[in-house]
């Protein structure tokens, strides 16, 4: 009676004295700190609450990757990823003349709703390959999710392995994302144990928890929007200072590999809108333009593109291209990429 009267009192201070709980930002961490099972339970409940329908395992260096060597249907879409994790064809010893793109970014960038031909990537292979009358082939690197600094890491495990000729970097969407962050980048611990359903031990473990280990699960979790990315305890998943060092890591991680950076600027359905853009989407693009520009690398920029060619009815929703926005984007990347080759 007394442990009784004990869960009681602790359901009804509960409320008051422990903050929500949140699952931590995703975010590159060290091998063994994350539960597996805490891990698929969250991811299964992300998938649900958002509609996502492409799969996800466990990956050490980023969080979370597609499952290698699988195909699956998700709706119409087929989706192939080799074993290297990346959508497109298993990897093979390089033919003569060859060139590959590798692509780097989040849901955006991998191609939502998508057929694999129609990415942007692929059709800029299938121009580049008719402009220069050699072999051409696109791997998606782009993950559901990943920020610069997930790009970065998967740029860093796959690149030796592909030889790429061309790196195309499209990371921002994942990095806007807003949070309720207060604690500025630091973990929120997850209350986890064998008696997590009762409320006098989730309090315990959070009076605890500085003295405590800490299970935690790499997804995201409070998704807000992309937009305004400070007040009223908003932040970003990645600052702005952070951003820009992670797109330079990618340049020059890309030529350590003898590959060559390019850039690929999304738009968005809001570039069609008469108000002004949030500052923090201008912020992050004008720190991408300054990238590319000091690294002579060339930029496709996808919201003027957009609004000279481009509809509205484009997007499947607020960020992601259409079957005809990636063509768009594709044939412009193209030409970029045959104007840059020697």
């Amino acid at each position: 009676m007394a442990l009784v009267g004990v869960e009681g009192s602790a359901r009804l201070v509960e409320p008051l004295v422990v903050p929500d709980r949140t699952i931590p930002l995703p975010a590159p961490q060290s091998p063994g700190v994350a539960s597996a099972q805490g891990f698929k339970n969250a991811l299964e409940q992300r998938r649900r609450s958002e509609g996502l329908a492409v799969a996800m395992t466990e990956d050490e260096s980023a969080g979370w990757a597609l499952p290698p060597s699988t195909v699956r249907k998700e709706g119409n879409v087929t989706v192939r990823v080799n074993a290297l994790g990346l959508r497109g064809p298993e990897v093979q010893p390089p033919a003569e003349g060859e060139l590959r793109l590798l692509t780097l970014g989040d849901s955006s960038i991998f191609g939502v709703e998508v057929e694999e031909k129609y990415v942007f990537s692929s059709v800029a292979a299938d121009r580049l390959r008719e402009a220069r009358g050699v072999p051409v082939t696109a791997y998606i690197g782009g993950v559901p999710g990943y920020d610069s600094t997930q790009s970065l890491a998967n740029l860093r495990k796959v690149g030796p392995a592909l030889s790429p000729t061309w790196v195309v970097i499209g990371c921002i969407w994942s990095d806007l994302y807003r949070t309720d962050d207060t604690t500025r980048g630091t973990y929120r611990r997850e209350i986890v144990g064998p008696f997590r359903g009762l409320a006098a031990w989730r309090i315990a473990r959070w009076q605890l928890a500085p003295w405590l280990a800490s299970e935690r699960v790499r997804w995201l979790d409070g998704v807000e929007d992309i937009g305004a990315f400070d007040g009223e305890g908003l932040a970003p998943r990645t600052s702005l200072a952070a951003y820009r060092r992670n797109l330079e890591a990618i340049v020059a991680d890309t030529r350590k590999l003898g590959a060559r950076p390019a850039f690929v600027l999304l738009p968005a359905p809001m570039d069609f809108d008469r108000t002004p853009l949030p500052v923090s989407i201008a912020a992050y693009r004008a720190t991408m333009k300054k990238v590319a520009d000091e690294a002579g690398a060339p930029l496709v920029d996808g919201p003027a593109l957009f609004l000279e060619r481009g509809s509205l009815s484009w997007f499947v929703d607020n960020v992601h291209p259409s079957r005809e926005g990636h063509v768009l984007l594709g044939e412009a990347l193209g030409a970029a990429l045959v104007e840059a080759s020697p």
